[in-house]
């Protein structure tokens, strides 16, 4: 996407509505702001593109829309966990941040775009894991402890989290279309007697389990934000503390196990076809 002209767009002041520590993002000023990018001469798609960028973070933004500082890096984070490609985060962010420039609050952009060599770090390892259930446990923190398991036992995403419900713990597993396929995903013994545990200490009999007092779903800003403290509590190394590193701790643990299952395969195939050489060989 090309690179927006910022210094010529400003946002009609009386459509902005902040404080000293957060700013309300509406419709319209992403119209105002929309309008402001066509008069500019740019290519419809690229507008397009930018506007399906910026109403994306609208729809990730909490229920009363604002944006405070961190809020930028909870989305760049929330759209790492979907399996964002890189480049993709850092152009939607860029646009993020060119919507605020317009609207004079700098103060929650985000300027410092990834580097793919950063993702090379170590990943989380099954030991530090371990160490953040026995943190949420001595902490109490019994909501962090059961979404820190969710999210390393099963490879859910944040987005599918209303998906996990009394009815699906219960059924043991959960069925989410993805496309022309149906991806299965399994509550292990253990995982499901903790959410029927949660759900239960919060009167939850059916319908989602992870929710906020008025019962609609749980921020997932909200939701990150108690990975990143629990992490921090066990002194988890801070590009750990995400929802990311958990999942792929997940698909790390299944691939070793099919690794060494296939091995075990070829071994005791190896020592049939031997056996029967025994009794059959030409030799």
């Amino acid at each position: 996407m090309g690179r927006l002209k910022t210094e010529t767009i400003r946002i009609s002041p009386e459509l902005i509505h902040r404080t000293h520590d957060s700013v309300k993002l509406t419709p319209d000023i992403l119209s105002d702001y929309g309008a402001h990018i066509r008069a500019q001469g740019r290519r419809e798609d690229s507008v397009r593109n930018c506007e399906l960028a910026l109403h994306q973070f609208y729809d990730y933004l909490p229920e009363d829309k604002t944006i405070a500082k961190g809020t930028l890096l909870g989305w760049r984070e929330y759209l790492l966990s979907e399996n964002y490609a890189i480049r993709t985060v850092n152009s939607r962010v860029s646009t993020v941040n060119a919507l605020l420039e317009s609207m004079g609050c700098r103060d929650f952009q985000v300027t410092r775009q990834l580097d793919p060599k950063d993702f090379e770090a170590p990943e989380l390892t099954r030991r530090e894991y371990i160490r953040m259930l026995q943190t949420a446990r001595i902490l109490e923190d019994e909501r962090a402890y059961v979404l820190t398991k969710l999210f390393a036992t099963t490879g859910l995403t944040v987005s599918e989290l209303p998906l996990v419900t009394v009815e699906s713990v219960r059924q043991g597993d959960l069925k989410i279309g993805k496309g022309k396929r149906t991806e299965v995903i399994r509550f292990p013994t253990s995982l499901q007697n903790d959410l029927l545990r949660y759900a239960a200490k919060y009167s939850r009999t059916t319908g989602m389990i992870f929710t906020k007092k008025s019962g609609g779903p749980i921020e997932r800003t909200q939701v990150s934000l108690y990975i990143q403290k629990l992490a921090q509590e066990s002194k988890v190394p801070i590009e750990k503390a995400n929802i990311r590193a958990l999942r792929q701790l997940y698909r790390t643990t299944i691939s070793t196990i099919e690794a060494n299952f296939e091995l075990l395969v070829q071994q005791a195939y190896d020592r049939q076809l031997k056996t029967e050489q025994l009794s059959v060989g030409w030799e």
